[in-house]
């Protein structure tokens, strides 16, 4: 399998949240990355701005792009916004 570097991984995520919210499993189906990898990239990107919590409940988390998150996804992708 091939190794996708950081910002991949996170256009990724973001691409898979432009559509609906979703929760770390579903996104990680969705994506075919390691759900602990994309539980690390969410919180990155949520520091960032760029998704956020919708619902959290005792062993769910569901996250939404935001509106700077569908941002990134409509211009050119700026690494340090991603980095």
């Amino acid at each position: 399998m091939e190794r996708r570097d950081y910002l991949t991984i996170r256009l990724l995520i973001l691409l898979t949240l432009s559509n609906k919210e979703k929760s770390v499993n579903q996104i990680a189906h969705d994506t075919k990355i390691n759900w602990r990898t994309v539980a690390k990239h969410l919180q990155h990107l949520a520091k960032q701005g760029l998704v956020q919590q919708y619902y959290f409940a005792q062993q769910l988390k569901i996250y939404e792009i935001t509106d700077t998150g569908m941002l990134v996804l409509t211009e050119p992708p700026r690494q340090e916004v991603l980095a």
